[in-house]
């Protein structure tokens, strides 16, 4: 049986984002499944499309000398238990990153346009530019399309603040 094909019209966005990397524009979804049209799926996170994530593991320097990476960095791993009690290692992550692939065109602004929306559950759709690796909510649809990453940098990061010399009277 062939995989069914990713259908924006199935989905609704909870957070859409753009941000800019490698000097290209991308945008990525948080996105949950849509039944109907204030039916949207509860349970979970939602998942996310338009990146590719990697997972980043502690490491540790193998100290085991029997081993073909002693001396080497490796993941650390800890020991988790499946359902009939066999235990196993596993690397332990750290962290999560993301790697935007859904570059910016008019072809992917549609299909994006298409998860905006409604629910009673979680509001509107949210939309936020990511610059230098901090989230930036912006409130108006109109301005998320419109800015480009540098345009929205320069009106939603703080200013510089200049320190001028002060001279006190006696």
């Amino acid at each position: 049986m062939a995989k069914k094909k990713f259908d924006f019209d199935e989905w609704w966005g909870q957070q859409i984002f753009r941000a800019r990397s490698d000097g290209k524009d991308y945008l990525w979804a948080l996105i949950r499944r849509k039944y109907g049209t204030n039916d949207i799926e509860r349970k979970g996170v939602g998942i996310n499309i338009g990146v590719s994530e990697e997972e980043i593991f502690e490491m540790e320097t193998d100290k085991d000398p029997d081993s073909e990476t002693f001396g080497k960095r490796i993941p650390r791993k800890k020991i988790v238990y499946d359902t009939a009690g066999n235990q196993k290692e596993i690397p332990m992550p750290v962290e999560t990153r993301f790697r935007p692939t859904h570059e910016i065109n008019a072809v992917n602004i549609s299909k994006y346009k298409k998860l905006i929306g409604y629910s009673s559950i979680f509001g509107n759709t949210k939309f936020y530019f990511v610059i230098k690796g901090k989230k930036y909510a912006i409130e108006s649809e109109d301005e998320f399309w419109d800015l480009t990453i540098p345009e929205a940098a320069k009106k939603m990061t703080p200013k510089k603040v200049t320190q001028t010399k002060t001279t006190f009277m006696k």
